[in-house]
């Protein structure tokens, strides 16, 4: 009997490719000759042209094949996109399915049609690839007069979000097996939940796998700087070339593993993202702007100057101003995280007093803020202060949001306020809030913590880097001295052991300082992307990842002068 097995992974590629293709929102074929053949042919066209009509620049015929290579690569590239695109999008629903969820949770408890909910939802343009999404649905029910069950259906064979899809076929059953809205809503927050707690999981645990590759690739990298110093002094060539090849080998594989951290984990971030400028945002852009112009005036003097100083320390002292910002950064994070820690309980509460007293917003939140919600304590008894004077409920809330500095209570705040002012039970509305706003926040723990293990990693990784470099630059320096002061024998001028006279000391240390600075800005930007933080707090790791370096040079000149002795 045939036996059959499951199909090679390379059959299910393209059946996913070929999938992708026939769900394309423009016509395949139309793709196809305007963005994958034409191009192709131009690029071709333009390969024979270059060759046959400048056969002297390109008479080489490594740089030929490169050349030809040109249209394969185009052709590869643009038949990917569409796949390319298609992931982009189902990566992007995924990171806002769990406010979706929440949303649409607390508006089934109001008083709001269907119709009215999806129309709602489609014009969170926050929620980006989602709302189109959504918007598909509602158009379809809106202008196409499809059922609700039967255009969720249409969307979810269509959606590049497998959660999503799933989520629209069982909401299609839902309705045509006319279940109640409320439930089944209610039912899903667990579902989707799970469903995103298991995502959020896979990306903390390739962060791990990230960190491994990371520091084998950049150990790698920097062993090959070391083999380009000796290169010199044993074969007599030039360098020069290597030199600059190794830097941007360097260079490449952090910008590479920054990029694939950025790619996979997911794009949430600590401070609020609203169009209020708050005190403490002012307070930032101040600091900024202040120790930018401190640090620019160190470092024309110092160009100006030219003192007979390290290059690493030259750069360690005009960073070092910057710090103040990123300090005053990272300050305000722990303050935003220990609020988001009281968030829930304060919305619990708030919608538990509200409902069972019979009471306004306002009134309840009178008797809230006499109670201890932490550093959230003064954000509430702003938030009273503004509902009091009965001007806007909404901006009132916005700004509340906005000041707490958090992205998570500014967004699940607004839900809040929403539900409420569409007539929801605020009791219902608050644990549905409450309880996803604390999955999300112990994900974010989590993230958290390997966030700052990265920033140990990355940190440990310049200290290893800094040491070799400068000790095989310190080491080939030696050998140089020792070589000049030997006196070779006469008839043995020609035999040459090593090679000083091709080495140029001053561009190897000249070089070390560019692999610190590159390792110290993409460093500090992966510790801001893994933490989800401010940019501006990168500031401080780049100060004192410089200085690490300068501490790294005293150091290996120190080693240096025991073992020479």
């Amino acid at each position: 009997m045939e036996r059959r097995g499951h199909p090679s992974l390379i059959m299910e590629s393209f059946e996913k490719l070929r999938d992708i293709y026939l769900t394309m929102e423009r016509p395949w074929k139309k793709y196809l000759r305007q963005w994958v053949i034409l191009p192709t042919l131009l690029a071709t066209l333009l390969v024979i042209f270059l060759v046959l009509g400048l056969p002297d620049i390109f008479s080489n015929l490594y740089l030929r094949v490169l050349l030809c290579l040109l249209p394969v690569y185009l052709l590869i590239v643009m038949l990917m996109k569409p796949a390319v695109d298609h992931d982009r999008r189902k990566h992007k629903i995924d990171q806002e399915i769990h406010l979706f969820i929440t949303r649409i949770g607390v508006l089934s408890i109001s008083n709001i049609s269907q119709k009215g909910m999806f129309n709602i939802l489609s014009g969170m343009k926050e929620y980006g690839e989602l709302a189109k999404e959504i918007t598909k649905v509602f158009n379809l029910v809106d202008n196409w007069g499809i059922s609700l069950g039967e255009a969720c259906r249409i969307v979810a064979k269509s959606t590049p979000s497998r959660i999503f899809s799933d989520f629209l076929y069982r909401l299609a059953h839902a309705i045509d097996s006319g279940e109640s809205i409320g439930t089944f809503f209610k039912n899903e927050q667990k579902v989707i939940m799970d469903e995103y707690e298991i995502n959020y999981e896979k990306s903390l645990y390739s962060i791990e796998v990230i960190k491994e590759m990371f520091v084998a690739m950049v150990t790698s990298a920097a062993f090959i700087f070391v083999i380009v110093t000796l290169y010199p002094m044993l074969t007599g060539g030039d360098a020069t070339s290597l030199l600059v090849l190794s830097i941007f080998v360097f260079a490449f594989v952090e910008f590479l593993f920054l990029f694939i951290l950025a790619s996979v984990i997911p794009e949430e971030y600590i401070w609020q993202s609203s169009d209020i400028k708050t005190e403490v945002n002012k307070k930032i852009n101040r600091y900024l702007m202040g120790s930018g112009a401190v640090s620019l005036f160190i470092g024309l003097t110092f160009l100006a100057w030219r003192p007979e100083i390290s290059i690493i320390l030259m750069l360690s002292l005009a960073f070092t101003p910057l710090t103040i910002p990123a300090l005053y950064v990272h300050r305000e994070e722990r303050v935003i995280k220990r609020r988001e820690e009281n968030f829930s309980a304060f919305i619990r509460s708030l919608g538990s007093t509200t409902e069972s007293r019979a009471i306004s917003m306002t009134t309840a939140l009178k008797r809230l803020k006499e109670h201890d919600f932490g550093p959230l304590t003064g954000n509430i008894k702003d938030l009273n202060k503004r509902l009091s004077l009965h001007i806007d409920s909404r901006k009132a809330w916005k700004y509340f949001g906005a000041e707490t500095g958090s992205d998570l209570a500014l967004k699940f705040s607004e839900m809040f306020l929403e539900g409420t002012l569409a007539g929801g039970r605020t009791k219902d509305m608050s644990q549905i809030i409450s309880d996803n706003f604390n999955r999300i926040l112990g994900l974010r723990m989590r993230r958290y913590a390997s966030a700052s293990t990265m920033i140990g990693l990355l940190y440990g990784i310049a200290i290893f880097v800094a040491l070799v470099l400068f000790l095989s630059v310190g080491i080939v320096n030696e050998m140089a001295d020792i070589y000049s002061t030997i006196d070779i024998p006469a008839g043995y001028e020609d035999i040459e052991v090593l090679h000083p006279l091709t080495f140029e000391g001053w561009l190897l240390t000249f070089s070390i300082a560019i692999l610190i600075f590159i390792h110290a800005v993409i460093s500090s930007m992966m510790s801001r992307v893994a933490g989800g933080g401010h940019k501006a707090g990168a500031l401080f790791h780049i100060s004192a990842l410089l200085w690490i370096g300068f501490i790294m040079e005293i150091v290996a000149n120190w080693m240096l002068d025991l073992l020479m002795v």
